[in-house]
């Protein structure tokens, strides 16, 4: 192995595939890609076999600048969604459900904190 071709191996290890990402994320939820609406970013949407090629590409998910689309969402069909995460750089996927009344229900008296 070429000094160049170990650089570009150290490299590489400290890479995610965002496509694995998002896979071993709907794993760890019970999702498959059966259950996806929809993938967008609030202006444009793709189905999932244009993510799957969109997606299989390596990024650094560790800290500096934001490399994948903040705005990013994996829609399912139950209402739930996936949504980037981003904190100083480093890069996730956090899941979403949909609000719910509180039960039993109560009414909601004040909107700001006491100081």
């Amino acid at each position: 192995m070429t000094e160049e071709e170990y650089i570009k191996q150290q490299e590489d290890r400290d890479k995610e595939n965002l496509l694995q990402e998002t896979l071993n994320e709907m794993s760890d939820i019970g999702k498959t890609e059966k259950d996806v609406v929809f993938i967008g970013n609030g202006e444009c949407t793709c189905m999932w076999y244009e993510f799957v090629i969109l997606a299989d590409r390596k990024y650094d998910s560790g800290y500096g600048g934001a490399e994948v689309d903040t705005n990013l969402v994996v829609k399912f069909t139950d209402g739930t969604w996936l949504s980037r995460g981003e904190y100083d750089g480093s890069e996730w996927w956090s899941y979403n459900t949909p609000p719910t009344p509180p039960s039993p229900p109560r009414t909601l008296t004040k909107l700001f904190y006491d100081k």
